[in-house]
């Protein structure tokens, strides 16, 4: 993909050209039609082999034919191109033309992120998912599938520790549905690399995991046809709800009957890792916050388009010092490419050890007193254990975290210098959902503003004062409380983690 961004610049202009060529073949003057179909060959072997070669397969005489399809892919390479490389206008014109000529719902899918992700447009982004779902299910009625209960999941759902644990929703929303685990398919082809296999097998008895086509109950084609897609699925009515509402309304179910968490840390698995912890001067009694601050380095893709959900470590040092102080342990989690910190006393930096492992991983999400984290995959873990969150420096705005057990501080937007938006203009578009800093720099002129230390330390003390039970609401903290809700569902958001009351009562004007 990176070779293919390097070229996208000088074969834009070509792919034009092609693509108007092929509209208007009088436009190459004394040349036959072989000519241009030469030309966009040439252009596609530079912007992926892999289409190049299903192109080349085709026999000469259907080449026109096909014309439409393999420019439409091309268009799709650029525009995910452009919008890994934070340019979301730019990919957004790229995929608008891919549609144009396409029917494919992946095509619609990948706009739609454009539109959802990179600009904020919530609506016309739920309008391509449900188009995207649409075709998926005419799909399913050509193949005699329009009355199946399967649901397939794509590779996607295993491909980040963060997607791992939103599988907890799906799991949920099925039983809740009376599904049996054989009618959710996942297919996983051998050379896909799960991102933690300890948390996809304790999944595993709970959907049907296929890894090698053969196995497959129907054609791939046909599965395709029965996806469920990870971001916006579509319902059994033929609804298409966003992947945040449908797990709002899931969670809300499945606590309102009393029901607990799904998965487990096994005894054994706890006593190796309090063994190995051990190891590294950890008691074996003792208690433990795992802490994970996504930084810049720790993602190598679109990394500039979610730098909004990045925060500076150095923010949390009096978090650190008073969770220190009232007796316990931060391990730090993430990967080696961060940033290492100070050498001090009860502070684990786990990301730089040698115990490391993906179920190690799984154990500190899982068995922490409560996780101090931010918009990050491991955000997702620690709740379907049934262990509580402090989610700091919470971004997008309308995602409102689903846990009832978690506290959340969101990011807060100044427009210019002077004005900072309040809670309901915050979650209007595109601020709800847009992760380009650069377009809402360009388009609203604004500025996103980290958590404060004091913001952090604030959220910290109250948690402590939740699991101590030492402190109870008042009338005025519940009349904040009830307020930040009454604004959240006007937007029919209706995730069930509380805004912060450090941070509400040192920022009334929040509320408006």
């Amino acid at each position: 993909m990176r070779a293919i961004a390097a070229l996208r610049r000088p074969f834009r202009f070509l792919i034009d050209q092609a693509s108007r060529t092929i509209r208007r073949p009088k436009r190459i003057v004394n040349a036959p039609k072989v000519i241009a179909i030469l030309c966009i060959r040439w252009v596609l072997l530079r912007l992926g082999e892999r289409i190049f070669w299903a192109y080349a397969r085709i026999p000469a005489k259907l080449h026109w034919r096909y014309a439409d399809t393999i420019i439409a892919a091309a268009q799709l390479i650029e525009g995910s191109s452009l919008l890994d490389e934070n340019q979301p206008k730019a990919a957004w014109r790229a995929f608008k033309r891919c549609l144009a000529r396409s029917s494919d719902p992946f095509h619609f899918f990948m706009a739609a992120i454009c539109l959802f992700v990179g600009m904020g447009q919530y609506q016309n982004a739920m309008a391509l998912f449900a188009r995207a779902n649409a075709l998926r299910r005419e799909k399913a009625e050509a193949h005699g599938l329009s009355k199946s209960r399967i649901r397939f999941l794509e590779p996607i759902w295993a491909g980040s520790i963060g997607h791992l644990a939103q599988t907890d929703y799906l799991i949920k929303l099925s039983i809740l549905e009376g599904r049996s685990p054989a009618e959710t398919i996942i297919y996983l082809p051998p050379s896909y690399k799960i991102a933690n296999r300890f948390l996809f097998e304790q999944w595993r008895p709970y959907y049907r995991v296929i890894e090698d086509q053969e196995n497959l109950p129907m054609s791939l084609e046909a599965l395709n046809s029965l996806t469920f897609d990870f971001l916006a699925p579509q319902l059994a009515d033929g609804l298409t709800v966003s992947l945040w509402k449908i797990a709002s309304e899931t969670y809300r179910q499945w606590c309102s009957k009393g029901r607990g968490p799904l998965l487990t840390i096994s005894s054994e698995v706890e006593n190796r890792a309090r063994s190995l912890l051990n190891g590294m001067g950890i008691p074996k009694d003792a208690w433990f916050v795992a802490m994970h601050v996504r930084e810049a380095k720790s993602n190598k893709y679109h990394a500039s388009l979610h730098d909004i959900l990045n925060a500076d470590i150095s923010d949390y040092m009096p978090a650190i010092k008073e969770i220190v102080r009232r007796g316990g342990w931060v391990v730090r989690m993430g990967d080696p490419a961060m940033i290492p910190l100070p050498p001090a006393a009860n502070v684990f930096d786990y990301c730089h050890s040698k115990i490391r492992a993906d179920w190690m991983d799984i154990f500190l999400l899982a068995k922490c007193r409560f996780l101090l984290g931010t918009s990050s995959g491991p955000a997702y873990v620690p709740g379907i254990y049934g262990a509580p969150s402090i989610l700091t420096n919470w971004w997008p705005p309308a995602q409102k975290p689903w846990h009832p057990q978690d506290i959340f501080v969101p990011k807060r937007i100044s427009i210019g210098k002077k004005r900072i938006l309040t809670l309901a203009q915050s979650l209007e578009e595109p601020f709800g959902y847009c992760n380009s800093l650069s377009y809402l720099k360009e388009e609203e002129n604004a500025v996103i503003k980290n958590n404060s230390p004091q913001d952090i330390l604030g959220a910290v003390a109250e948690m402590f004062d939740r699991l101590d039970r030492t402190v109870r609401d008042n009338d005025e903290d519940i009349d904040l409380r009830d307020r930040a809700n009454r604004i959240y569902k006007s937007f029919d958001i209706h995730g069930m983690s509380c805004v912060s009351l450090d941070f509400l009562r040192r920022n009334p004007e929040f509320l408006g």
